[in-house]
């Protein structure tokens, strides 16, 4: 499990815990005098780190909303039901660049056309699309070959949100 995966889990887990006990929440921080203060009282009565405790204090209060506590819940079994699944090996995509504002690719048999501003907005929709309706759905990585020599050869698109542009000179030599 990467370090991103493992921290995101942490704060969602966080986060669900105090959203199931508003009302414990609200009395462990107005005991306190200051952020710094709040954030030993959270790690004092949930035994949260630092990290949790600082993620749950900058929550913003539509957390308190009933939608995003279940928001929060459904987010929270995504992330751990895609770490307990294999990722690899990869699905394999093919986009097609026709300009730096334009790609093409297929998913499931349909085809999408992506615009973007430039190249870099162009590519970073089409992870946004793969990771929507593939690798989230799938649980799995997706590796999408561009076919650029003057960009990234390929994006690798996680479930969890991690995309990784991999250029040529990345490539160990033959």
């Amino acid at each position: 499990m990467s370090s991103g995966a493992a921290d995101r889990l942490a704060v969602l887990s966080a986060l669900s815990q105090v959203a199931a006990d508003l009302p414990r929440l609200a009395t462990v921080l107005a005991d306190a005098d200051d952020d710094d203060a709040a954030v030993g009282l959270l790690r004092e009565a949930y035994s949260f780190t630092d990290v949790q405790a600082r993620a749950v204090l900058d929550a913003p209060v539509r957390l308190l909303t009933r939608g995003r506590r279940e928001a929060l819940d459904v987010e929270l079994r995504d992330v751990r039901d895609a770490l307990a699944a294999p990722w690899d090996p990869p699905i394999e995509v093919q986009a097609t660049v026709h300009s730096p504002r334009r790609v093409e690719l297929v998913i499931d048999g349909v085809e999408h056309r992506v615009e973007g501003a430039d190249l870099d907005d162009c590519l970073g929709r089409v992870a946004s699309l793969v990771r929507d309706s593939l690798s989230r759905p799938q649980r799995r990585r997706v590796a999408v070959s561009t076919g650029l020599t003057d960009g990234p050869t390929r994006i690798l698109v996680d479930p969890l949100g991690g995309t990784t542009f991999v250029y040529a000179d990345d490539l160990p030599a033959d």
